[in-house]
């Protein structure tokens, strides 16, 4: 690997992408200061975007993320829609493929086929361009051969996704000596490394010889993966996992349930597919407020519902009241309120929306924790958006008290973070 001014790294989730970098000189003085690209959506300026792509219909390039989305949901409005290719979510169907080749085909939402090579790269190309634009911005002049690019890859099925994203990188002009390729848990547990912890807990966590588990808890999916530390932290794979769909949609869908449990699944029905910008404005607040909700909390926890929605109820229900709704039923009564546009729920019930969820991660955990080779592993690092959860931390750290639980702050950006400071690392002269 040679020597580089800039180390640049892209995430491409199945649900967001994101991209970040640090220069030679912010590493040298201060390893954590990394400048994270930032996203605009509706006004909302955000750390990353959508892991959407939109193609016209002669198969070209036309946008990414935030942008691709918005532009397909005019293409439907108007008809428009049925010749473009648009994918969404398709990194998971990719890394899912038991056989990931230059000619594997991916299906785009209406069934219509391109190649992933073509659709993979077309990402990588346009995020590197985007990155290169932000450079731009902050420094005189940028090359090629100043950059080295660290690529994010799911840790199973690793050495084929290795291969495919080296392809895929290449084809956009990201030369093979100017690219990493890193197993997300092996990125995050970096990001960790650098975190400012107590020196005794540090020491224990990264000796020689400690194993510790990493759980990659985004809002879609949980990876759990168990390394054993060697000499020169070098790290030893003990285990790896499936991503498994235990993430923070597993509370929004409860909370989801209990909003169609008092306005009627009609009126929930009506609003999702007639009001879909506020609809996902509502998961948006919710996923805010979610991180936020403490186990121990009491009172009430407040929810603004969005006009939409009560219009959706007004609409199908001219002469009832939500109120009278969440009255008539016992188990809400007392216990959930509506002041205007305002929903005031009891805190144990709002907690109660991360049972499901909570429980089926440390189950597993549990599961994991009795393979022969994995019963000594004495710490859990916790990382991904949904790890910024305090109930989801609470339930963890009673459930394995006796080992030490480490969630860096921020948690969300582990990943992405540690890739950069993976390619810092790689250039060990620096150091």
């Amino acid at each position: 690997m040679s020597r580089s001014f800039h180390v640049a790294a892209i995430q491409i989730d199945t649900e967001f992408s994101s991209c970040a970098f640090s220069t030679k000189h912010d590493f040298s003085k201060d390893p954590k200061k990394i400048l994270v690209i930032s996203w605009t959506n509706r006004k909302l300026v955000s750390s990353t975007t959508s892991t959407c792509i939109l193609f016209d219909s002669g198969g070209t390039f036309h946008s990414f993320g935030y942008e691709a989305e918005k532009h397909y949901s005019e293409l439907v409005l108007n008809d428009q829609h049925i010749n473009w290719y648009f994918f969404k979510r398709f990194p998971l169907k990719l890394y899912k493929s038991k056989r990931l080749t230059r000619e594997t085909i991916l299906e785009d939402v209406n069934g219509k086929k391109m190649e992933a090579m073509k659709v993979f790269s077309s990402v990588i190309g346009y995020l590197k361009d985007n990155m290169l634009k932000e450079y731009s911005r902050h420094f005189i002049k940028i090359y090629d051969c100043d950059i080295t690019w660290v690529l994010t890859a799911p840790v199973i099925l690793y050495d084929t996704v290795k291969q495919f994203m080296r392809g895929a990188a290449e084809k956009v002009g990201i030369c093979g000596n100017r690219l990493l390729i890193v197993p997300e848990p092996e990125a995050a547990s970096v990001y960790c490394m650098y975190q400012p912890v107590q020196h005794v807990y540090k020491s224990r966590l990264f000796d020689p010889g400690a194993k510790y588990m990493i759980i990659i808890a985004e809002d879609r999916t949980v990876e759990m993966t168990v390394y054993e530390v060697q000499h020169d932290v070098i790290l030893k794979e003990l285990y790896k996992a499936d991503k498994c769909h235990w993430g923070g949609t597993i509370v929004d869908e409860s909370f989801l349930s209990l909003l169609t449990d008092i306005v009627g699944k009609d009126v929930m029905d009506a609003f999702r597919s007639n009001y879909s910008d506020s609809f996902i404005d509502l998961l948006r607040d919710f996923g805010q407020k979610k991180h936020s909700i403490r186990p121990d909390e009491i009172g009430k926890i407040t929810i603004q519902l969005p006009c939409h929605l009560l219009f959706a109820f007004n609409e199908i229900n001219p002469e009832g009241e939500i109120k009278a709704n969440i009255e008539s039923k016992p188990k809400y009564k007392n216990k959930i309120t509506l002041l205007k546009d305002k929903l005031r729920m009891e805190a144990h019930i709002a907690i109660s929306l991360f049972e499901e969820s909570c429980s089926k991660i440390i189950y597993h955990i549990q599961e994991l924790f009795r393979y022969p080779n994995l019963k000594d592993v004495s710490s859990i690092l916790l990382v991904g958006e949904y790890a910024e959860s305090n109930v989801l931390q609470a339930n963890i750290r009673k459930a394995f008290y006796d080992k030490m639980l480490f969630v860096p702050d921020p948690a969300e950006y582990a990943v992405l973070k540690g890739a950069v400071l993976y390619g810092q690392r790689q250039q060990k002269d620096w150091i």
